[in-house]
């Protein structure tokens, strides 16, 4: 439903409440008192609508709306009307109650479309409707249409008192008298040790960086709402990505230092320097048959997705890659090393339709992660080639 149908069918109803924060409601001088009170709200505006089937078809969010006058200010500014005006301002609750609550269905039922699985596009004019009544609401035809209606309706009421034309020519040319008038209360000045207590917190950085926070946070849009989400996931991710690398790269230090251990435990058991520590234990050649069947089979999947036929090929299509290790690895003679998988990880593709794909990322049989598992477990057979 688009916006315009959807004010035509609401019907929205209104009441204001005046509050009285004085439980004795006879004193009239406690209950002006009162009044002046900044931290009292004088009027608060409740908004219905008419239509209950239409009612009930709203999300819960949207079948009430409360406002106070405080919140109404600027929206009724915007307007174009009056916020000292008791009928102003209850024309502008009508009309952002009327676009919140528009606004609210549409993201209901895009957020259960999601949760269901079926996410379904909005159509064009709801869109257009959308996007306009989440930036710049009051520039919307429809609630242009309805200010243009009521101004016109205040005007015309006025003039029907005045049955001379020359009266009625001059009424159209004053601006509207106002019978009700919503008062708002002045904070006062602040005193001495407060103004001072204020100025020391200028003096401290904690202050302005509140401040300036506070100012950036003053969107006039959902969308740059939308958009300081995001820079703030982005600016957390980079975060965790710096933390993650860095794990990376110690994890890959204590690899290298413990593959060194290995290696001069090993020398010393091989020359009985050592007899009293077994080591690492051998892996049987049934491991190592596996690991050089499965190592042509990676070469071979490769070549099948790059549509290559030879290991020469094969070298050209793969950044800094040799095409001995590829002849080797794929007639069995040889098996990569951690190493050189490792290095192989980040290399790119650099022709044809994968061009730019790294080599982890193409869907081999085995792929790049199960074939760096299957070397990490098969180590290494005395007799064995390992490259």
């Amino acid at each position: 439903m688009t916006f315009a149908a959807f004010a035509e069918a609401i019907d929205p109803i209104y009441a204001v409440c005046v509050s009285n924060p004085s439980n004795t409601p006879r004193d009239k001088m406690a209950w002006l008192a009162s009044l002046s009170d900044i931290s009292i709200t004088r009027l608060t505006y409740f908004v219905d609508w008419g239509n209950t089937a239409l009612k009930r078809a709203l999300p819960p969010a949207a079948q009430q709306y409360r406002f106070e006058d405080s919140e109404l200010l600027a929206s009724t500014e915007a307007l174009g009307l009056d916020p000292q005006s008791s009928n102003d301002t209850c024309q502008a609750a009508e009309l952002l109650a009327t676009r919140n609550a528009w606004v609210c269905a549409i993201q209901h039922y895009c957020h259960q479309s999601a949760i269901a699985d079926r996410p379904e596009a909005l159509a064009k004019d709801v869109l257009d409707d959308y996007v306009r009544l989440t930036s710049y609401w009051t520039g919307h035809p429809v609630i242009e249409k309805e200010v243009q209606r009521y101004v016109a309706g205040q005007l015309l009421a006025r003039m029907d008192d005045f049955p001379n034309q020359d009266d009625r020519a001059e009424i159209a040319n004053k601006p509207l008298v106002r019978d009700a008038q919503v008062i708002y209360a002045h904070p006062e000045p602040w005193s001495p040790q407060q103004e001072a207590e204020r100025q020391a917190k200028t003096e401290t950085i904690g202050y302005w960086l509140e401040k300036f926070q506070a100012d950036n946070r003053r969107w006039s849009s959902e969308f740059e709402v939308n958009i300081w989400t995001a820079e703030n996931d982005i600016e957390l991710a980079g975060r965790k990505v710096k933390g993650l690398q860095a794990l990376i790269e110690a994890q890959r230090s204590l690899i290298r230092h413990l593959e060194g251990v290995t290696r001069t435990n090993k020398r010393r058991a091989a020359q009985g320097k050592d007899k009293a520590t077994p080591g690492r234990p051998k892996q049987s050649p049934e491991r190592q048959a596996i690991a050089h069947r499965f190592t042509a089979q990676w070469v071979q999947s490769l070549m099948v997705l790059l549509e290559v036929k030879s290991c020469a090929e094969l070298e050209a299509m793969v950044a800094a890659s040799s095409q001995r290790n590829w002849r080797r690895w794929l007639n069995g003679e040889a098996i990569p090393t951690r190493n050189s998988l490792a290095a192989l990880e980040a290399t790119k593709i650099v022709q044809g339709r994968y061009k730019g794909t790294t080599l982890k990322d193409m869907n081999t049989t085995p792929t790049h992660n199960e074939m760096a598992m299957l070397i990490r477990l098969t180590g290494s057979v005395p007799g064995g080639r390992i490259e």
